[in-house]
C-alpha cells in the first residue's frame, strides 16, 4: 500500500505532517508519525503553538491527504524547537482490533 510506504518515510524521517481525513476534509489533524502497522497509523498530535496534545491513532486507509511541506508546518516547527520535546513508548498496534472506530 502506497500510504503505508510514506506514512513511513515520515516517521523515519520525524517529519511534522497535517493528515486529512475521508470523513472530515475540514479538520487537519497536526503530529508526528509515531508508528505505522499494515492498518493503523500512531500519530503524536502536535497543536498550533508547536506543543504536545495527545496521541491518536488512525486507520491508514481514512487518510485522505498528507502534507508536508507548508509555512504553517514551519512555523510549528520552529515553535517546538523552543520546548522540550519528550519521548512516547510504542503502542502495540498489532495487538488492536481493526475496524473499530
Amino acid at each position: 500500500m502506497q500510504i503505508e510506504k510514506i506514512l513511513r518515510q515520515y516517521q523515519l524521517d520525524k517529519t511534522l505532517v497535517d493528515i486529512v481525513r475521508f470523513s472530515d476534509v475540514e479538520y487537519t489533524i497536526t503530529g508526528y508519525v509515531q508508528q505505522v502497522s499494515k492498518n493503523l497509523v500512531s500519530i503524536i498530535k502536535i497543536d498550533d503553538d508547536g506543543t504536545f496534545d495527545g496521541q491518536i491513532i488512525l486507520e491508514s486507509e481514512t487518510i485522505a491527504r498528507l502534507r508536508h511541506e507548508s509555512r504553517v508546518l514551519k512555523c510549528i516547527t520552529s515553535l517546538m524547537k523552543k520546548q522540550k520535546y519528550r519521548e512516547f513508548a510504542d503502542v502495540d498496534l498489532s495487538s488492536m482490533n481493526y475496524g473499530i472506530t
